[in-house]
C-alpha cells in the first residue's frame, strides 16, 4: 500500500504509480523509509481492531441508553397512572361509589391494557445490538449503528405515546364522571383522511367552550367530553399542530353544526376531513349513528346506563331511538 515491490522506483523519475511512495517520500534517508512502511503496515494490521472495538462501545453505551430509558418512561408513566387514580379515589368518601369507579377503571384498561415494555429478546433495534456486541463489534451490523440509534429514539418515543394515551383516556373519565348542572357529555368521533394539525370546534353564541383536537393522520378520533350546553361547528383544520394555525382550511360557512343538552349524552354525528390527491381540503359531517353507539357499547357502556340518549346532530330523527329500543327488545329476549 505505501511501497513499491520494486527497489529501483526511488532512483526512477517516472512520476509514481498508485501503491508506490511519493517522490518526497523516495528522497527520505533508507532508515526514515523504513518507518514510514512500518507504521503503515501496522496501521493496516490494527484499523480494523480500532473499528470493532469502536463498534463495540458504540452498541454497549446505545443499548444501555436504551433500556434505562425504557424503563425510566414505564416507571414514570405508571406512577403518573397511579396517582391520577388515586387522588381522584380520595375525593370520593362513599365507598359504594369508589367501587364502582374502581370497577369502570378496570373494564377500560382490560379494553386498552398498557402495552408491555418491549424486552431485549423481543424488540429489534435491541436484538441486533446484541449481535454486534456478541460479535465483539466484528458484524456487518456496524454499518447500522447510527440508524439504530434513530430506531431506539422512535421505540422510546412510540412507547411513551402510547402509555400517555391510556393515562390521556383515564383522566378523561375522571374528568367526566360529575357532570356541571349546565353542561352535558358529547360523543365527539372525527377521521382525518391525511395530515390534520388541529380540528378546531367552535361554540356558537357563547364566550366559551371552544376546543381542538388532534393530531390525526389517518386516523380517527373518538372521545366523550363534557361540553357547555349550546350549538357548535365543525371550524377549521390547520395543517400544523403548533401555535398560532399558519395554514389551514375555514370550514365554519358549511354550517356542520350540532347541538349539546345539559345532563344527557349528546350523539354529534361523525367529522370527516379528507386532502384529495389534486389538492385542497374537504370537510363534512356523516349520519354513522350505527358505528358510535358500537363504540359507545365498547368503551363507554356505563355512560349509556347513566345518561339519556340524545341525538345533537339531527334532533328529530327517530332512528337512534329505534336502535336503542331493538337493542333493548334483543337484550330481553336473552
Amino acid at each position: 500500500m505505501f511501497v513499491s515491490k520494486n527497489s529501483n522506483d526511488c532512483r526512477s523519475n517516472q512520476k509514481p504509480r498508485f501503491g508506490q511512495v511519493s517522490r518526497a517520500i523516495c528522497r527520505w534517508p533508507g532508515n526514515a523509509r523504513k518507518l514510514v512502511l512500518f507504521v503503515g503496515v501496522a496501521f493496516c494490521l490494527t484499523a480494523p481492531a480500532h473499528a470493532a472495538a469502536n463498534c463495540l462501545k458504540k452498541a454497549e453505551k446505545l443499548i444501555a441508553s436504551h433500556e434505562a430509558k425504557m424503563a425510566k418512561i414505564d416507571v414514570t408513566l405508571t406512577r403518573k397512572r397511579e396517582e391520577l387514580l388515586s387522588g381522584y379515589l380520595a375525593t370520593l368518601s362513599d365507598q359504594v361509589e369508589a367501587r364502582e369507579f374502581e370497577e369502570i377503571i378496570e373494564k377500560i384498561i382490560a379494553r386498552r391494557p398498557p402495552p408491555e415494555r418491549p424486552t431485549p429478546a423481543s424488540e429489534s433495534v435491541s436484538i441486533n445490538l446484541n449481535l454486534i456486541i456478541d460479535a465483539h463489534g466484528k458484524h456487518d451490523l456496524c454499518n447500522r449503528i447510527e440508524a439504530y440509534e434513530r430506531d431506539a429514539r422512535r421505540a422510546e418515543a412510540n412507547y411513551s405515546v402510547s402509555l400517555e394515551a391510556l393515562h390521556d383516556e383515564l383522566r378523561d373519565r375522571i374528568d367526566i364522571e360529575t357532570l356541571s348542572t349546565n353542561s352535558g357529555l358529547a360523543v365527539i368521533s372525527a377521521y382525518s383522511d391525511g395530515y390534520a394539525g388541529r380540528i378546531f370546534i367552535n361554540r356558537r353564541y357563547g364566550l366559551t367552550g371552544d376546543f381542538h383536537i388532534g393530531p390525526l393522520y389517518n386516523a380517527e378520533y373518538f372521545r366523550v367530553i363534557e361540553l357547555p350546553r349550546g350549538e357548535y361547528s365543525w371550524g377549521k383544520v390547520s395543517l400544523n399542530a403548533g401555535r398560532p394555525a399558519s395554514f389551514y382550511y375555514d370550514f365554519r360557512d358549511l354550517d356542520l353544526n350540532f347541538r349539546i343538552e345539559p345532563g344527557k349524552l349528546n350523539y354529534t354525528g361523525v367529522f370527516i376531513f379528507h386532502r384529495p390527491p389534486e389538492g385542497g381540503g374537504i370537510g363534512y359531517i356523516r349520519d354513522r349513528t350505527i358505528m358510535v353507539m358500537k363504540a359507545l357499547e365498547d368503551r363507554y357502556p356505563e355512560l349509556l346506563e347513566k345518561y339519556e340518549l340524545t341525538n345533537g346532530l339531527v334532533p328529530h330523527d327517530a332512528f337512534l331511538g329505534f336502535y336503542l329500543d331493538e337493542k333493548a327488545q334483543a337484550g330481553a329476549r336473552q
